[in-house]
This record gives C-alpha cells, structure tokens and sequence, in this order.
C-alpha cells in the first residue's frame, strides 16, 4: 500500500510538471510560428522598400543626366551641327565620365553624325524610342534598356531636342546611360545588405539589369528562361522559392520600381537562403527548447526523488513560479531560503533564469527604444542634408538667375522670360526645401577644415551674389575636432545664408577668434536686420544653429549691429586635443 502510494505520488509529481511545461511549450512553438512568420513578411517589406530607394536612386540619375543634355543642347557646336566639334565635346565627355557609356548628336533621320566613340559604320536610331519620343513631344525622353548599337554595352538611352537660334527642331542630342556602372552603384547596395541577401534587377522584357553574382554573364541578357523571371513578370509583386538565375533556390521578394518616364518597368528582386531567413527565429526555438528541457529534466528528477511533504510543498512553491513565468510574469520567484539539496539547486536555477528572461525583456525594450532613436536621427540627417546642402546650391541658383534676368531684361533679351522661369522654378524648390527640411530637422555636414571652409564659402558667396564677403582668421586659431569644424561650418553657412535671403545685405563679415579657452565665430552683416518679434529659435534655419552650438557645448547669440545689420556669435569651449577617427 505504502508502496502504491509513493508510486502515486511520483506520478502526480511529474504529472505536475509536465503540466506545467505544456504551456510553455506552446507558447515557444507559438512564439516561434509568429517569428518565422515575420521573417517570411519581413524579406517582402525589404524589398518594397528597396524598390523604393531604389526608384529614387535612379530618378535621379535619370534628371542629373537631363540637365546635362539640356546643357549640350544649348552649345553652339550642337545646335548648328558642327560635327568635329561635337565628336570632340562628347568624346571628352565619355572619358571623364564613367556613368556614361556614350554621347551623341543624331539628325532629324535619326542619323547618328556625331558621337562620343567611333562609329564603324553609320548607325541609325530612328527606331529607338528615346529619338522618336523626344521628336513628338520636344522634350526630355527616356528609352529602353538595350545593348547600343555603338557602344555594344548594355545602357539606358536618353534624349533631348536641339533647337536652333529660331527655336526650330534640327536633331537629337543623347547619352547613354552605362549599365556596367549602374551595377558598380548596385554592388554598393548589396555591400549594405544582411549577409546572404541578393538583389536582382530586370525589366519587363526579362532582360537582366543588375545581377551582383555574375555581372558579365548575365547583365544585358534576357532571363525570360528562368522560371523566377517568368513568375515575376506573371505577379509583378509577392513571394516566391525558386531557382535563381545561378540555379541555387532562394526565397525571393519581388516587387516594381516607379516606372521611369518611358523605360519601362524594372523589377527588383531580392533572393536569401530559407535558411538564412528563418536563421533567428530557428536559433531562438531552439534555445527555448533547450531551456525548457532543462527545465522539465530537473523537475522530474526532483518529482522522482522526493515524495515527502516537505519536497512536495516545495514543488508546489516551484510550480506555481513556473505556471506564473509560463503566463508571461517574468519577476516570478520561487522565494525559498538558501539551501542544500535538489529542489534548491532548481528553484536557484529557475530564478537565475527568470532573472535573465526579465533582463533580456529589459534589454529588448532598451534595444527598440534605440532603434526609434537611430530613426529618428535618420530623418534628421536626411532634413539636415536637404536644408544645409541642396537649399544653399539653390538659394546660389536662384540668385544667379535672377541676376540673370535682370541683365537680360536691360539688353531687352527675348531670353530674360526664360531666365524668369528659371528663377521662379528655383525660389519653388527652395520652398519645397525648407518644408521638407523643416520635417525632418536638419544637423551634420562632411568634415572640412575650418578656415579653408570658411573661405571657400565666402568666395561662393561672393561668386554667386557679387556681396562682399570678408574672412578674418588669425594664423594660431585651430579647429583641431572634426565635428566642431563641422558643426561651426555649417552655423556659419546658415548665417551667411539667412543675411542674403532675408536681410539683403551688402557687406558680411565672417571672424574666427579664440578667447578665454572659448572658440567664437561671429557672422555680421549691413543687412536690414531681424524683426523685433525675432528670436533664436523661431524659425528652422536658427533652430538649426542653436543645436548645433548645443551639441558642442556652447551657445548661440543674436543681437543687432550698432550701425545697422545683425551679429550672430556662436561660442564654444576650445577642444584640447584632436579627435580620434570614429569619434566624431
């Protein structure tokens, strides 16, 4: 009987425990279904958001090289068809560039008369989409992507119209874009992906844009064979496990960039191993597993070792702190003393491990909340790029073109109206800038020295309005820290920048000074001077400013000149020693 009993007991006990490590089993199965299940999404949102950089990266290279052809356009070598001339112009132009397999000067035939390379043979390109488009809409016009008839590479053509002194059309001026360097840029994409990742580009054609495997077999070549390619081009957008186009089966996410004005639709695909994919969530099933296993083995052992009172209310203690750490309460503890024996040793090791699930929860709430920090200081750099860098080079053009206008509207010069639209079109990006700026919140430049800088900015400024701006920097003032000389740099450029956008000054002064163990770099201008209801702080560009001195450690001062103007002095405490590269 006493027998029997203690067999019941046993069998209670380890009922009791395995009990008890069911839910926790489901929960790590759950856990671990959901995890596999975000990894699988996770490859699709990569890729849409690939898609999308991507597009980006390549509108802009599309309109750097519009602007390029609207300058070749207006050459006189290519409007009046001077063909030595421009097979001279476009060949300098192909061998500075490396983006650009060719340029090109075709008649309104679509005869090619000039080129950048040697023609072994005349070549015509009325067929090609970028000539007859930009013929029919007398405007900037994108092809398709093919192998260049005088090239032999695979490219992506442009054109633009060439219009005469009497506004009439008498050619086509093109570039050709090179694939070879669109991949060299791809390659730069992929070094930035997880390891294991890679991206594929093709158009609707199936012809193979980007493949960073093996760039000289397969880029230019059509890939419509490939079962992968075919789905893509059948669903434009999903998942997909196949084959890749070196054989090896992946998980793909495929998804269509914008289309590009006339080129087609290019796709991005993006292939990882299943493996690779699933990786962490496999190795955080599998840790749980364990964990439980060991959980489990111990809390057998003590059901089948003990059976007296004493163990047994001790493993109700223990689990009962199971069934709690099971329900998600990790601050569950067993609570018993200190001592020797087994079922001590286990209620030890549960807490241990209770304490470090809580702390890595801790840790992993620590981790999100970094990762919306880093984010944001993503947005912010991108806002402060946009407001420091593309605002000045169009607060410059809007500037000249105005200037521009000016001297053309004096000489009564049908081309003062062109140049009033070029100027409205800046003083509109400028707009569109600063409310994107104004977004994101704009801080960080490249690291420059300091009084090179200075000067530089105040030649451009000079160039650029035909102000006078003045540099005084004594020979012993060192900037010696990469992100002061930055950070100072651009207060200044902002400075500099608000005295001829609002004040609309004559003369700045631009001084750097070190007194008292401070750096103090003043900005002073004959201006207008600020509004009386102005301070710091009141709009983005002294916003701007003031973080930056904060981030310094210093302070940001605005007051009026004496004769009329406004000084902005920035202080700083001196750096005492250079900074070590990665610490700026």
């Amino acid at each position: 009987m006493s027998c029997l009993r203690l067999s019941s007991l046993r069998s209670r006990l380890i009922l009791l425990v395995l009990l008890a490590a069911i839910p926790a089993l489901a929960l790590i199965l759950h856990d671990a279904a959901a995890r596999r299940s975000r990894a699988i999404h996770n490859v699709k949102d990569s890729t849409k958001r690939l898609a999308r950089l991507t597009a980006l990266e390549e509108l802009q290279l599309i309109d750097g090289a519009r602007h390029v052809l609207m300058a070749l356009s207006h050459v006189p070598g290519v409007r009046h068809g001077d063909v030595e001339a421009c097979n001279e112009l476009f060949a300098r132009l192909v061998r500075d560039s490396h983006r650009y397999a060719n340029f090109g000067l075709i008649d309104l035939e679509g005869n090619v008369v000039a080129s950048g390379l040697p023609m072994r043979e005349p070549v015509n390109a009325a067929d090609r989409r970028y000539f007859r488009e930009a013929l029919k809409s007398e405007s900037f016009a994108v092809g398709e992507y093919q192998v260049g008839r005088i090239t032999g590479v695979p490219s992506l053509n442009l054109g633009y119209p060439v219009r005469d002194e009497r506004q009439v059309t008498n050619g086509v001026v093109f570039a050709a874009l090179n694939l070879s360097w669109l991949s060299q840029l791809e390659l730069e994409v992929q070094a930035h992906l997880p390891p294991g990742y890679v991206m594929t580009k093709i158009d609707d054609r199936g012809m193979v844009l980007v493949h960073p495997l093996d760039p000289e077999k397969w880029v230019g070549r059509s890939a419509l064979r490939s079962p992968l390619v075919q789905r893509v081009l059948a669903e434009r957008e999903g998942l997909a496990e196949a084959p890749g186009l070196d054989g090896i089966s992946r998980l793909y996410g495929f998804a269509p960039l914008s289309p590009s004005r006339g080129s087609g639709t290019v796709f991005v695909i993006v292939g990882v191993p299943r493996a690779v994919v699933l990786a962490d969530s496999d190795r955080v099933l599998k840790h749980s597993l364990i964990w439980l296993a060991i959980v489990a083995a111990v809390a057998l052992t003590v059901a089948l070792l003990g059976s007296h009172v004493l163990i047994l209310t001790r493993v109700r203690v223990l689990t009962r702190a199971v069934r709690r750490l099971g329900s998600g309460d990790l601050s569950a503890r067993t609570g018993l003393p200190e001592a020797r024996g087994v079922i001590a040793e286990l209620a030890r090791s549960f807490d241990d491990m209770a304490a470090r699930l809580e702390q890595a929860q801790a840790e992993r709430r620590r981790l999100e909340r970094e990762v919306l920090d880093i984010e944001e200081q993503e947005r912010q750099q991108i806002g402060r790029e946009l407001h420091d860098d593309l605002g000045q080079l169009l607060t410059a053009m809007a500037l000249k073109s105005k200037v521009q206008q000016e001297v053309l509207a004096k000489h009564a010069s049908p081309e003062a109206a062109r140049a009033a639209e070029i100027c409205d079109l800046a003083t509109r990006a400028m707009d569109r800038v600063r409310a994107l700026a104004r977004g994101l919140y704009p801080v960080d430049f490249e690291h420059v020295d300091l009084p090179l800088a200075l000067q530089d900015l105040a030649d451009s400024v000079e160039d650029a309005s035909g102000l006078s701006c003045q540099v005084e920097c004594p020979g012993d003032v060192a900037v010696p820290d990469a992100m002061m000389r930055t950070h100072l740099h651009r207060i200044a450029q902002e400075a500099v920048s608000n005295a001829i956008k609002h004040a609309e000054a004559q003369q700045i002064a631009i001084r750097l000074a070190s007194e008292g163990g401070q750096l103090i770099l003043t900005v002073e201008d004959d201006g207008k001077g600020l509004p009386q209801d102005v301070k710091c702080g009141d709009t983005l560009g002294w916003r701007t400013m003031g973080y930056r001195a904060a981030l310094l450690g210093g302070s940001l001062e605005l007051e009026p000149r004496p004769s009329g103007g406004t000084i902005v002095k920035c202080r700083v405490p001196c750096p005492t020693k250079q900074a070590a590269p990665g610490e700026s």
